[in-house]
């Protein structure tokens, strides 16, 4: 999967099995109409990242949640997997339709990972996590990593390029 940041939003772009980058050249996106459809002319970053869990069933939700983590100084990969491994066995996310919760290692890099989830809209996923059962996943985390998350209606392009690339 590459992802894709640009000046005011980040965009997940492409998938292949194993979950490992296939394109990642701006020419494809722009001949592919992709690029246009997403009203940036010009990228500031290019990740790989190759995921733990399948990704399409985040992409298939109505809402996918984008994050971003940058491990904090003294702070280890590990300790962020063993936090996301309790959140993902949560009832409200492993129970989900759009799970598993998955994410990665930015590739190249020692400290930046991306997590991938669906939800149903952005009020449930607000209502989740402010749920007592949260609170210390989320002390948690704010020990462990400096984060940013945005929620992508994903589903149009994805398919898009999924029927272009795949059949």
């Amino acid at each position: 999967m590459t992802v894709v940041h640009t000046s005011d939003k980040i965009t997940v772009l492409k998938m292949s099995m194993p979950q490992k980058l296939v394109v990642d050249e701006h020419v494809y996106l722009r001949n592919s109409g992709i690029l246009p459809s997403m009203k940036h002319d010009k990228f500031l970053t290019n990740y790989v990242v190759h995921f733990n869990n399948k990704v399409l069933p985040a992409m298939k939700a109505p809402t996918m949640e984008v994050t971003f983590f940058k491990l904090k100084k003294g702070k280890s990969k590990r300790q962020l997997n063993d936090i996301l491994t309790s959140v993902a066995t949560k009832p409200e996310i492993a129970g989900s339709p759009y799970a598993p919760l998955t994410w990665g290692d930015v590739e190249g890099t020692g400290d930046q990972i991306y997590l991938l989830f669906g939800w149903e809209s952005l009020e449930k996923h607000k209502m989740t996590v402010q749920q007592p059962t949260f609170s210390q996943f989320i002390t948690d985390l704010i020990e462990t990593v400096d984060f940013t998350f945005c929620h992508v209606e994903f589903q149009t392009i994805y398919f898009a390029m999924a029927s272009a690339l795949y059949l």
